[in-house]
């Protein structure tokens, strides 16, 4: 499925359950436009009309060859299988980051407030992108969000952010394929 990809490639979760939690696409396209000049694979993910929708005006922005759309035709179990395939992945706060980032690929979730530790977010290898600082024990809660706050996270924020995400050191995940396994 990610063949015809370069070796480094980004899981990119493009939607979220609710649009105040969906990254602005053109901040997307700010975002992914240098890393598709630098080589970078991009394999985006999602699912419904409107992330359909997201991913394409993406693909048809940045036109590179090596943009692999893959929204809307997995499930999550296999959308899990694609994220440990590929180098880092990058995403809304959304169930497909989450189970990404468990399975110890390098994450960078892109947030509204300040991702709590006591939802489990201590994973040294998910960094969290958010418009406010340090977590300060208050939680922003769906009422006071608004799809303008994720507009200030820049795609130039999220670039430097990235460079941060490369540099930290990840858990040994499970290989794809055993050397001598026939699958048969």
């Amino acid at each position: 499925l990610l063949a015809n990809l370069p070796e480094k490639k980004i899981f990119v979760a493009i939607g979220a359950s609710f649009p105040d939690k969906r990254w602005p696409v053109d901040n997307w396209i700010d975002f992914l436009s240098p890393l598709a000049a630098d080589g970078w694979g991009i394999v985006l993910v999602g699912h419904g009309a409107e992330e359909e929708s997201i991913a394409s005006q993406i693909k048809n922005k940045i036109q590179s060859d090596y943009i692999l759309d893959l929204t809307s035709k997995l499930n999550f179990v296999n959308m899990s299988g694609v994220a440990n395939l590929c180098t880092v992945a990058v995403g809304n706060d959304t169930g497909p980051m989450h189970i990404t980032a468990l399975s110890g690929v390098p994450s960078m979730v892109i947030s509204d407030y300040v991702l709590p530790p006591e939802i489990g977010y201590l994973m040294p290898w998910l960094l969290p992108v958010t418009v406010f600082g340090q977590h300060d024990g208050k939680t922003l809660y769906k009422s006071q969000r608004s799809a303008e706050t994720l507009r200030k996270i820049t795609g130039a924020r999220a670039l430097d952010e990235f460079v941060k995400l490369l540099a930290i050191d990840a858990p040994v995940r499970p290989c794809s394929t055993i050397e001598g396994d026939s699958h048969e």
